[in-house]
């Protein structure tokens, strides 16, 4: 089985223009891509990627059959916080694709 975990989050109020204007300090900014919209970076990183990468693994034939796959959601997705709006949005995008991954892969 896999366990796919993608997950960054970092406080931006949802009119924020880049990662920049929301980061602070040399661990965030040597971790972002400069002069991304904190929008893009949660659905690349949180949403696309464990996604891409499962669909990879699964065209290559490189998962045991039968087997687990787990994504990693938040229980953010369930709450309404201030500057999280983008994890949300794409934590709730996996919790979605989880269900139409069960039906469709078995």
């Amino acid at each position: 089985g896999i366990v796919l975990n993608a997950g960054v989050a970092y406080d931006a109020p949802f009119d924020a223009l880049t990662v920049e204007q929301v980061a602070s300090g040399p661990a965030t900014r040597s971790s972002t891509r400069t002069g991304d919209d904190p929008l893009d970076l949660h659905v690349d990183l949180d949403l696309l990627a464990p996604l891409k990468l499962l669909r990879a693994l699964l065209r290559a034939d490189a998962l045991a059959k039968p087997c687990s796959v787990v994504l990693i959601s938040s229980n953010v997705v369930r709450q309404a916080l201030v500057g999280k709006l983008a994890y949300t949005v794409a934590k709730a995008g996996i919790e979605s694709a989880t269900r139409g991954l069960a039906r469709e892969l078995g």
